[in-house]
């Protein structure tokens, strides 16, 4: 640690100070999580408090919402959109590519 690394540690944090209030050492958004993975967008907020982030909000699926907010109070939960309908959009996508290809192909 003599070569610097401790100078560079310090710069990554920042000193508390009375001016200071919820949301100055940083405010983080983790989309993602549904139904079945609710683990994921949980562990990514919690982190990010623990490394010292002053807000966590996460943005799911609404099937995952209320798993989610009884993991923990300190995560702020919005839920931003369905699984069902996410999961429709992804397969007409991959429909309109596979068509694309197959023209290409061809």
């Amino acid at each position: 640690w003599s070569d610097g690394k401790v100078q560079s540690l310090e710069k990554c944090f920042l000193p508390l100070s009375s001016q200071n209030h919820k949301g100055s050492s940083g405010r983080i958004g983790v989309l993602g999580g549904s139904a079945q993975y609710t683990g994921a967008p949980f562990y990514a907020g919690m982190a990010s408090l623990q490394a010292g982030a002053d807000l966590a909000f996460i943005f799911c699926a609404e099937e995952a919402a209320m798993p989610i907010k009884s993991y923990s109070p300190e995560l702020m939960v919005a839920p931003v959109y369905k699984a069902s309908e996410f999961d429709r959009a992804v397969v007409l996508q991959n429909a309109t590519v596979d068509d694309d290809n197959s023209n290409a192909a061809a």
